[in-house]
């Protein structure tokens, strides 16, 4: 709803469509990693500090408890280039039900996960988000940015 508000200030290459679903709504998609480089002038922006208001506003924050990641996340996906985004997906995490090990990481002693089992490194989401930034920044390539296994878990989203 903020976008259809604020046209303006959507990017010309974003990442829309990663954190939308086939109606246009927010789908959940969203960086696990609690790992974040992020120029402050970004959250300074007109864009931003008018897209944090207007979720301020809605009262999700104190209500629903809206978190930082996703409203990090979409804020990203909406106001920066898909050039300007970059997924740090050789970091190892762990939080409850949510976890990501880096393809090759074991054998390099890195980490001690089974990356076959990373729900965030094949998971809906991050599969989705690399093969839309893939799609975005090389047009006409014929392949995909993903070919290994997805999880077809869907995010929850609460919609109460």
């Amino acid at each position: 709803r903020f976008i259809g508000e604020h046209p303006e200030y959507l990017a010309k290459h974003s990442l829309r469509e990663w954190i939308t679903g086939n109606g246009g709504g927010y789908n959940g998609c969203h960086f696990w990693s609690n790992f974040e480089i992020v120029d402050l002038s970004f959250y300074r922006s007109a864009e931003y500090q008018a897209y944090f208001d207007y979720l301020d506003r809605a009262g999700g924050f104190f209500y629903e408890r809206w978190g930082d990641a996703p409203v990090h996340s979409i804020a990203a996906a909406l106001f920066l280039n898909a050039t300007q985004v970059h997924y740090f997906d050789d970091f190892g995490y762990f939080h409850p039900q949510v976890s990501t090990c880096p393809g090759g990481s074991k054998q390099r002693g890195r980490c001690v996960c089974d990356s076959d089992l990373s729900i965030v490194q094949n998971g809906f989401c991050s599969v989705r988000y690399r093969n839309i930034k893939h799609q975005i920044l090389h047009p006409d390539s014929p392949t995909a940015a993903h070919s290994g296994p997805v999880n077809h878990v869907k995010p929850f989203v609460d919609s109460t």
